[in-house]
């Protein structure tokens, strides 16, 4: 099961003008189990590990239909339920759900991919998911989608509207010094 890159990205831009905070899933975006919407009359919010899983799940649901439905077991990987035994989560779901292929760790990203990092090991670790749609290697830059609190909701970290993110965007290498215990997966696109 493949999807076309674009698809990413179409659904990447439901979440235009959303905050961070708790999650909120645009109405019918992702099917399989009951998330929660948008509350009418204020900005809708959504996290990290909400933000990634809905554009991956919904982009695959949008030209695979039911054969990608969401379960409850797989939303609380997405999730990191559990971080003792699960903290890649993210990551290994969208591979058991075929969603994406993983890679070996390397010296740069391959595009696009699922990114769980961590900021170390143990008691006290902050995590964070992405979405690495793509990597410049002239500059070592990362073009990432997440839903951020630094980023006050969704965006690319280090860019600005109208800023070409192959000069603004965060490094690799700066990236993997933020969450360098990490994995990642290769969505599988065509």
């Amino acid at each position: 099961m493949r999807i076309r890159e674009q698809t990413l990205w179409d659904v990447d831009q439901e979440f235009a003008g959303y905050g961070y905070g708790r999650p909120e899933y645009p109405p019918g975006l992702v099917r399989g189990i009951t998330l929660p919407e948008p509350v009418a009359g204020r900005r809708p919010t959504i996290d990290c590990c909400s933000f990634v899983e809905a554009v991956v799940v919904g982009a695959f649901q949008r030209e695979h239909g039911d054969g990608a439905l969401l379960s409850l077991a797989s939303h609380r990987l997405w999730m990191i339920h559990d971080v003792e035994r699960h903290r890649f989560g993210p990551v290994d779901v969208a591979i058991a759900d075929g969603y994406a292929d993983p890679v070996m760790l390397c010296d740069v990203p391959h595009t696009p991919c699922v990114f769980q990092g961590w900021t170390k090991r143990g008691k006290g670790a902050k995590g964070h998911t992405i979405l690495i749609m793509d990597y410049d290697s002239e500059t070592d830059r990362c073009l990432t989608r997440e839903a951020a609190g630094s980023l006050r909701g969704v965006g690319s970290r280090g860019v600005r509207k109208g800023q070409d993110w192959r000069f603004h965007g965060i490094t690799w290498e700066d990236l993997i010094a933020l969450w360098p215990d990490y994995r990642a997966a290769l969505i599988r696109t065509t």
